[in-house]
């Protein structure tokens, strides 16, 4: 009989990563009437698909649409242009362990940069006796 010599597998070891550097776009989501037309600018840049969600008449939320599904974010979170256009919302305490800003070039400033796109993050909810949807 021949007897073959089972290999016993391999282990691997633990490992570290570190995140690579990559500059994104993010936007601070605000309770006021000039930072939501701020926040829809740049969602309707790539056409994102997004609603709003309002209580008493002042917006409450936003809903996103990511490619993990619906994602919420609510006041104070960011919400960032990821690497593939994709868009999603950060907690601001995630945001600012994970990001710092970056000096962005005139020239950038001028004619717009498709390389400053990023990556994927949290989500959050608040609770709202009405919601009026529109945009999705």
């Amino acid at each position: 009989m021949n007897a073959h010599k089972i290999k016993s597998p391999r282990r691997l070891s633990k490992m570290k990563y570190q995140k690579k550097p990559v500059v994104i776009e993010a936007v601070q989501f605000l309770p006021n009437e000039r930072n939501l037309t701020e926040v829809q600018n740049f969602l309707k840049d790539t056409h994102a698909k997004y609603s709003i969600g309002l209580k008493s008449g002042k917006v409450e939320r936003i809903l996103i649409s990511t490619l993990e599904g619906i994602m919420t974010a609510s006041e104070n979170d960011y919400i960032i242009k990821g690497v593939h256009g994709e868009f999603y919302p950060c907690k601001p305490d995630i945001f600012e362990e994970t990001y710092e800003p970056v000096q962005v070039s005139f020239a950038e400033k001028v004619i717009g940069s498709s390389s400053l796109e990023s990556q994927k993050i949290t989500s959050g909810t608040i609770k709202a006796d009405k919601l009026v949807f529109k945009n999705l």
